[in-house]
């Protein structure tokens, strides 16, 4: 009788394992599902973290503000130009969560710049999340910098 006991735990135990871990697979979704997903991510996260416009931005760097300008589009699009700041910094959206505490600290001003402005929202979010305290993104991205005429660094 006790044997039997055990291999009924035991059974179930392994029932509930494997169903909890069913559980969790998400389900098929469609292109649609998805695009909308990523556009709620990027919501919450621009929702997350202090939004500036270009034209904001502009004005801090003509104001000689001391800030970190993260520029996290992909080493492929630096060439295209990056703003003309002395404190540009190049780091892939992939990347941030790696090099940003080798390369500042927590209370350091932070802004974060895109092409549009969708990968910088996910990655002012992402040093948001790991506790860095004075983050803050630019809403749109180097496509409306440079289409407005402002400088590009050499």
């Amino acid at each position: 009788m006790n044997n039997r006991i055990v291999v009924l735990c035991a059974m179930l135990v392994a029932a509930l394992m494997l169903g909890g871990c069913a559980a969790t697979q998400p389900k098929a979704m469609s292109k649609d599902d998805l695009l909308q997903n990523r556009s709620a991510m990027i919501a919450d996260a621009r929702a997350a973290v202090p939004q500036i416009t270009i034209e904001q931005l502009k004005q801090k760097i003509d104001a000689e503000e001391d800030f970190f300008l993260i520029d996290v589009r992909d080493p492929n699009e630096w060439p295209i130009g990056l703003v003309d700041y002395e404190n540009v910094v190049t780091a892939s959206r992939g990347k941030i969560e790696f090099i940003a505490p080798n390369r500042f600290a927590v209370d350091d001003p932070l802004v974060v710049i895109c092409k549009t402005g969708g990968r910088s929202s996910l990655a002012a979010k992402t040093l948001h999340d790991l506790g860095y305290v004075n983050v803050t993104n630019v809403s749109t991205g180097m496509d409306d910098w440079m289409a407005a005429g402002y400088p590009l660094k050499d």
